[in-house]
């Protein structure tokens, strides 16, 4: 084998060697997007869930609320006033 030869096999090896590390990473960054996808799902989903219990929870203390006024209402007007 020639320099050059020797040369071409030594570029070509290089070359081999970083198609694979290319691959490996483009393999390795698509893994990590994924897995970042679905991390955010989850934390959207979870999200979501506390803004419906924080609702739920506002709704039914607005409701207590109405009951109360309600109920003071109708007991003030049933009791005599004492001067």
């Amino acid at each position: 084998m020639g320099a050059t030869d020797l040369e071409l096999k030594h570029v070509q090896e290089d070359h081999d060697r970083l198609m694979e590390r290319h691959s490996a990473l483009l393999t390795d960054m698509a893994s990590k997007e994924r897995q970042s996808r679905e991390k955010l799902e989850q934390l959207v989903k979870l999200a979501n869930a506390a803004e419906k219990g924080r609702q739920d929870a506002i709704a039914s203390l607005q409701e207590q609320t109405e009951i109360l006024r309600q109920n003071y209402r109708v007991t003030t007007k049933l009791r005599p006033l004492h001067f």
